[in-house]
């Protein structure tokens, strides 16, 4: 039996013993009975039965709570409420303080000592702690287990759980992977824990699941109209055995029948994927998965409703109670103070504000809480792992202080490193504005004298004059409202001098200036650097030859980076900025203004990667180059003109001045046996360019048979006029078949790939005509971009077996949403503006991940049993 069978077979057992037990009925006798023992257990237990009314009777009993001297069940409701309430856990932590300690929270020896003290015990923690908990894995399981959805209103509707069925009524509760169904002439209403409401038609059966990104609703047939409550940062989905809708917010049908699916839009907007196609669907739109499964009149698609007018009316109004409620709990506002940034060290050449995350740390517990009394499985593990290895009253008092750490902190942290901070000095600042700060200072000197037997590392100063320890690593001043610590006393003055002054040198710089203008807009993630100090930094300590090739490639005339993420309804939106100087020159140069990428017209909307680029003029950018390795030592010239001389071609008039600005390399089409991949590069002199690849495919020949091996195969063929030439050798089982047509030239993974480009740029239907790209184009006045990175592993995501993708299901869940990066290539500047599914979407604007994914992905798909399925060509 397989892992998920067993998994399975699992959750049907578990299901069946619910059911029993749910269905048992006792008589009124033994209820009775059982009642009047309970009352009296609980009457003696509280001694005069008096129930917890207020903080006043919680902290009465909290020295017998941290005795250990309270029974299970105050214990349990004492150790609930202080996990809520602010006053009651500060009552808690300071009689902890004074002596009621347990043996598993001995203090640790200097051998357990933190690195580097403050930094990661305190503010860092926030960070670290709120992180954990909002990306472990283990949430997605808990999310699971935690999913309820009521029967809001039911005819004949049964929940099957293998050979038995129970039949439903309004109030009950469905649970995770419980399969329902409704009789042939009566359907039912399902209302989800986050506000949404599916409606059931006749003959139609469906199971839910959840992670932590959000629910989704497997439909195993018939019809069902959703109205999906705002998810915030989740998700909603339906999944049917073709397709894959995803919302945020709306109101949609789907119906799954023995042709396919069909998704109509009642309200909203709507996200469809199914085989290789991905569709936006906006109100009035409706979709099939197989072309024999005709569209309808969505009136009559929903007709089926008890009454489908006043059921639009009433999920329109509750969608947009909804949307009140989420904006006004949103947590992510963005940030306009510029307290911290203008108290940043003169010298700061690296900044970087991010938010006080620690907000989602007690609901987080409390799921978890929750899960550990209703779970028999996690009751267990958490006996056996932590209680029995005594480690429980360590992680509920570091939890307690983190969290009551977190609610004195401000909405703003900010980490700014010095120029000195990267020499002897060492070290960076950190800032943060304080709600409580006696709070801070407590939980913080707690903190310490938990952790060290001896003098701590850390030391907190009253005054930024007093004097300091020889031993000390960290120093923290808190000053009014506001938090620093640093490794070096001289920040903590420089800081109070800036206070007293009312802001620091750093005001005076370029950073600041480009920091402020993002802090005008609202900031959720901000991160700048001085790019001229550091690279000033650099070249002082590298050696004449490499900061002459540094001066070439033209890296001193930057001046800044600044780099900003926020929140998008699906993902991130991406902003970065590189300033220089004057004129862009050099390296930066090579990427020329925005301007239109004719080559995209060969890369159909399916495609799974792609990147293009509008550079300078490749003669030019030959120039520069050879300049660049002049630049770095050695006879360049000498050694290009011998090399020349061998081959017969001269590389700057053959290859360079041959090929425009202009190419598009993408990953578009079947991605077995091998990903197809395309090569579309414009070009200025065709005839040329073709003598020189004969030319080099020759004279590697003759190289290869003159060292004994055997050689590069040419095959040429003739097809609509066009003449394909492909290259193999049999050392590789991989091809390339390339054509020149139109002032372009094709290259590919088969001639079927190149023939296909072909159609598809005469179609007019290319990716940038695709209403996905189109929706992930940046909002700006640009009309065109000098580069981009597009990609959508989403197709290649579904079409991987359970299990099969070697251990990057995370990567790959990461990365498979479609993400748009545009880069324009100003004047004095360069741009990046886009979007993605998550904050490490940036680095496929290299290509790296992308590449990295797609080549993990071919391995996975091999072992398919009917690979011949999965193919971006529908």
């Amino acid at each position: 039996m397989t892992t998920s069978e067993h998994n399975d077979a699992m959750d049907r057992l578990t299901d069946e013993i619910a059911a029993e037990i749910r269905d048992s009925r006792l008589d009124a006798d033994t209820v009775d009975a059982a009642t009047e023992r309970v009352w009296a257990n609980l009457q003696h237990e509280f001694a005069v039965g008096r129930p917890l009314r207020s903080c006043a009777d919680v902290q009465a009993l909290l020295p017998a709570f941290v005795a250990g001297e309270l029974g299970e069940a105050k214990a349990l409701l004492v150790g609930d409420h202080t996990r809520g309430c602010v006053p009651c856990r500060r009552a808690l932590l300071e009689l902890r303080n004074g002596g009621f300690s347990s043996p598993a929270a001995a203090p640790l020896g200097s051998s357990r000592r933190i690195p580097t003290g403050l930094m990661r015990a305190a503010v860092m923690l926030i960070i670290i702690g709120a992180g954990f908990f909002a990306s472990t894995a283990g949430l997605d399981a808990l999310a699971d287990r935690a999913l309820e959805a009521r029967v809001a209103d039911a005819g004949t509707l049964q929940l099957v759980a293998g050979a038995t069925t129970t039949n439903l009524a309004a109030g009950d509760v469905l649970r995770s992977r419980q399969r329902i169904r409704t009789a042939k002439n009566e359907g039912a209403f399902l209302a989800l824990d986050d506000g949404s409401v599916i409606e059931m038609a006749p003959r139609s059966e469906l199971a839910l699941r959840a992670d932590r990104k959000g629910t989704a609703i497997e439909l195993g047939r018939g019809n069902i109209i959703v109205h999906a409550a705002e998810q915030g940062r989740g998700r909603l989905a339906v999944r049917t055995s073709e397709c894959e809708i995803a919302v945020k917010g709306t109101i949609f049908a789907v119906n799954h029948g023995l042709k396919g699916s069909r998704v109509s839009v009642i309200e909203g907007e709507v996200e469809v994927r199914y085989g290789h196609v991905h569709s936006s669907l906006l109100p009035g739109d409706q979709i099939t998965t197989d072309e024999r499964l005709r569209a309808v009149d969505i009136t009559e698609e929903i007709a089926w409703s008890e009454n489908a007018e006043a059921h639009r009316k009433l999920l329109a109004e509750l969608t947009e109670l909804q949307r009140e409620i989420a904006a006004a709990v949103d947590i992510a506002t963005p940030r306009t103070s510029t307290r911290l940034l203008e108290l940043a060290p003169p010298d700061t050449v690296i900044y970087a504000a991010m938010p006080n995350l620690t907000e989602g740390l007690g609901a987080a517990r409390g799921i978890f809480s929750s899960r550990i009394a209703e779970s028999e499985a996690l009751r267990d593990w958490w006996q056996r792992e932590i209680v029995d290895n005594n480690i429980d009253t360590q992680i509920e008092e570091s939890l307690d202080q983190l969290q009551f750490l977190g609610e004195s902190v401000g909405d703003e942290i900010v980490v700014a490193l010095p120029i000195s901070g990267l020499t002897t000095d060492g070290g960076p600042i950190f800032l943060a504005e304080l709600d409580d700060p006696a709070a801070f200072r407590d939980t913080m000197q707690d903190h310490l004298a938990r952790h060290f037997d001896g003098p701590p590392p850390v030391q907190l100063l009253d005054d930024p004059d007093d004097t300091v320890a020889e031993d000390v690593e960290v120093v923290v001043w808190i000053a009014g409202d506001l938090v620093v610590a640093a490794n070096n006393p001289d920040r903590i003055s420089g800081v109070a001098d800036s206070l007293a002054a009312g802001h620091s040198g750093f005001v005076g710089t370029e950073l600041y200036q480009r920091l402020a203008e993002r802090y005008a807009e609202g900031v959720e993630w901000l991160f700048g650097i001085d790019v001229q100090a550091a690279l000033a930094d650099a070249a002082a300590g590298s050696t004449p030859d490499d900061a002459a090739l540094m001066e070439q490639m033209g890296l001193f005339e930057a001046t800044t980076l600044v780099f900003e993420r926020r929140r998008a309804d699906v993902g991130s939106e991406i902003s970065a900025e590189i300033r220089f100087h004057d004129v862009r020159r050099g390296v930066a140069a090579w990427l020329a203004e925005p301007a239109p990428l004719s080559t995209l017209d060969f890369i159909s909307a399916d495609a799974y990667l792609a990147t293009s680029v509008a550079a300078k003029d490749g003669a030019d950018l030959f120039d520069e180059l050879l300049g660049m390795v002049a630049a770095a030592g050695g006879d360049a010239a000498a050694e290009l003109d011998a090399f020349e001389d061998e081959i017969g071609l001269d590389l700057r008039d053959d290859f360079a001045a041959s090929i425009g600005g202009e190419g598009t390399f993408a990953f578009d089409g079947p991605v077995l046996p091998v990903p197809t991949w395309k090569l579309v590069v414009e070009v200025y002199d065709p005839a040329t360019l073709e003598h020189a690849i004969s030319t080099v495919i020759q004279r590697a020949n003759d190289e290869l048979t003159a060292n004994g091996a055997e050689i590069i195969t040419v095959r040429r063929e003739q097809s609509g006029g066009l003449s394909f030439m492909t290259l193999s050798h049999p050392s590789s089982p991989m091809a390339l078949t390339y054509t020149m047509t139109e002032g372009f030239l094709l290259a590919g993974s088969s001639r079927a790939a190149i023939e296909q480009s072909l159609s598809i740029r005469a179609s007019g239907l290319g990716l940038a005509s695709s209403a996905t790209f189109r929706e992930l184009l940046p909002d700006n006045g640009y009309t065109d971009c000098s580069a981009l990175v597009y990609r959508n592993l989403g197709p290649i995501f579904g079409a991987l077996p359970d299990g099969g993708m070697g251990g990057y299901e995370d990567l790959l869940r990461e990365t498979a949403a479609p993400g748009l990066f545009c880069i324009y290539g100003l004047e004095d500047r360069i741009i990046v503006e886009g979007s993605g599914p998550s904050f490490a979407s940036l680095a496929p604007l290299f290509g790296l991940s992308s590449l990295m994914a797609v080549e993990e992905i071919g391995d996975a798909l091999e072992s398919v049993d009917n690979p011949e399925r999965v193919s971006s060509v529908s």
